[in-house]
């Protein structure tokens, strides 16, 4: 397979995964800077290695926070939320592709 591939699903060049890809991180970044200005959550205060999993390193970068790694939780069921309809229309479109190969 040539594709290019991230994460296990062909998201470059691909049309239909186009739109959550973009819509997601910004969505993500709104809810992220509600929840930090209107207190919810401490303000980044440490820079937390990369080799951390993301919601421990976010959990460690602002102090301990417990509510940040409830918060990364969150933002990672939004993105599921996000992407689950287009994912379906792509399982979709590859099951047509693949009835008519037959």
């Amino acid at each position: 397979m040539n594709e290019p591939i991230i994460f296990g699903a062909p998201i470059v060049l691909n049309p239909t995964l186009m739109i959550p890809f973009c819509i997601a991180p910004i969505v993500n970044a709104i809810v992220v800077y509600s929840a930090t200005a209107t207190g919810l959550v401490f303000n980044v205060s440490v820079n937390a290695p990369w080799t951390f999993p993301g919601t421990i390193g976010a959990c460690l970068a602002c102090d301990g926070d417990w509510r940040e790694f409830v918060l990364n939780v969150v933002l990672i069921v939004l993105s599921v939320v996000i992407y689950y309809p287009f994912f379906r229309m792509l399982d979709g479109q590859l099951l047509k592709e693949e009835e008519g190969n037959r």
